[in-house]
């Protein structure tokens, strides 16, 4: 791993408190994303860098935290145009409508961003393809690999690494379409699937398989015909949540619900009945499209974005982060979110 990532900022202190939402811009910061990285300074001692990556106006964000709490755009021009520009050289990987980064770092040292994008900006989300681009370092440079599905258009991928059963090593990415009325028929229906990925996260090995949907598992608290933004979480071989946004992103039920699955990363899944997990509260307003991270105490983050409250900024979206938990209880298992906060509260613990 290389010693240094150019953008990152040193912080000799971090944040011992906080109140949501931790970062606002000018422009929309929805779909937060965030990976750990860690790396040695002269003296050999670890440093932790958090990455958020976010939808933007100007196409992908990014920023870098020592804390999870003060974030810096990381970047060249403006509020880190870098990374899209460096993306939209790469005519393959799309011109319009980047949506929902997610990166990972393989054991190599190599990051990898899944990200939907369209070549054309009248043709509008039915032309959203799911692509690969890969870089030598979190904050930019990443340069277009592959586009997954030439046909369909989905939205929202998440990857994720599992060990199965047979204590293998197999790699899944899941992702979403549309809302039903914006999903042509012949691209299936609306709601979460997911597909294997080959060894080096290039390309598909499986078909996208349906998990859920809006439709074939309603819920009464998701009245507009969206189920999109899983985020997935291994608790064994068998054992997995998945954490989802319902409704519009814009809209004023938008939030958060799981489900579990006991036989594996590809379900079946059950909604919990207890959805939604997150939603609607005094002072936040649709608060959605989360990520999770860990800190050093093994507390779970849930890192999400909420609308602005103003009416004339809907669209810049903010991020917040509150604390999460996964319970065990007579042989069942679920997830609950400790918000949303606008109070004070302790910061997340992050020791080095």
């Amino acid at each position: 791993m290389p010693s240094s990532y150019p953008g990152q900022v040193e912080h000799n202190t971090r944040a011992k408190s906080f109140f949501n939402p931790v970062l606002t811009v000018n422009q929309t910061l929805g779909d937060p994303h965030v990976i750990r990285t860690t790396r040695k300074d002269v003296y050999g001692n670890p440093i932790t860098t958090f990455y958020m990556y976010t939808t933007a106006h100007w196409g992908i964000g990014c920023y870098s935290s020592h804390d999870l709490v003060n974030w810096t755009a990381v970047g060249t021009s403006g509020p880190n145009q870098w990374c899209y520009d460096q993306l939209y050289d790469q005519r393959c990987l799309g011109t319009h409508f980047f949506w929902a980064p997610a990166i990972t770092e393989t054991a190599n040292g190599e990051f990898v961003m899944f990200v939907s994008s369209t070549m054309d900006e009248k043709d509008g989300f039915n032309d959203a393809r799911l692509r690969v681009a890969k870089s030598c370092r979190p904050d930019g440079g990443f340069k277009f690999v592959n586009t997954l599905v030439t046909d369909r258009a989905f939205i929202d991928p998440f990857y994720m690494q599992v060990i199965d059963s047979q204590c293998n090593t197999r790699h899944f990415l899941y992702f979403a379409t549309m809302a039903d009325f914006d999903v042509p028929k012949e691209h299936g229906p609306a709601g979460i699937y997911a597909a294997e990925l080959s060894d080096d996260l290039s390309r598909f090995i499986s078909a996208p398989m349906y998990l859920f949907g809006p439709n074939t598992h309603p819920e009464s608290w998701v009245t507009q015909g969206v189920n999109e933004a899983p985020w997935v979480l291994q608790l064994s071989a068998t054992d997995f949540i998945m954490v989802y946004s319902g409704n519009l992103f814009n809209a004023s039920n938008y939030g958060l619900g799981y489900a579990v699955s006991t036989t594996g990363p590809l379900g079946p899944y059950r909604k919990a009945v207890e959805n939604p997990i997150l939603k609607n509260a005094a002072g936040v307003v649709s608060p959605g499209h989360n990520s999770f991270v860990t800190d050093d105490e093994g507390q779970l983050w849930c890192v999400y974005h909420v609308d602005n409250p103003d009416a004339s900024k809907k669209e810049a979206r903010m991020v917040a982060l509150d604390r999460a938990h996964v319970w065990h209880e007579n042989r069942q298992f679920g997830i609950a979110i400790r918000g949303p906060t606008v109070g004070k509260q302790q910061a997340p613990k992050i020791v080095c």
